[in-house]
């Protein structure tokens, strides 16, 4: 009962990460890596209050990660209409030292935040499985 509790509470954070962001109208760089990110980072951490199962925990780590995944390819859509003005509003953050560009593949951006998310959850999730075994 309370992996499942976990597992809502997973649910309901990365739908209120998407409503928030669904309700930013004007939002920069570091807004958008904190929206994408802090959900992440819950999720992880709630990953380490569940009572992981003897045998193939593995599946616990991944639907851990379902949710993630799911925030991420849905924000990735609704960030692509939005790139220009996301790009205007960043840009007060260029200087000598850092230059603030569009990326030219959003999917490659959304890869390496999908294979981010799973590779937290795997190693936070082991981390959990040995500790619980120890």
């Amino acid at each position: 009962m309370k992996n499942k509790i976990i597992y809502l509470l997973t649910v309901i954070v990365q739908i209120s990460f998407f409503v928030m962001f669904l309700l930013m109208e004007e939002i920069d760089v570091v807004q958008l890596l904190i929206l994408i990110f802090f959900p992440m980072i819950i999720s992880v951490i709630l990953l380490l209050f569940v009572n992981l199962p003897e045998k193939k925990p593995y599946i616990s780590f991944i639907l851990f990660a379902l949710p993630n995944l799911l925030f991420s390819i849905a924000t990735t859509v609704v960030i692509q209409p939005r790139i220009d003005g996301i790009l205007e509003r960043s840009m007060k953050y260029q200087s000598g030292n850092l230059e603030v560009t569009a990326s030219n593949s959003i999917f490659g951006s959304l890869l390496l935040i999908l294979m981010g998310s799973f590779i937290l959850h795997y190693v936070f999730g082991q981390l959990k499985f040995r500790l619980s075994r120890t």
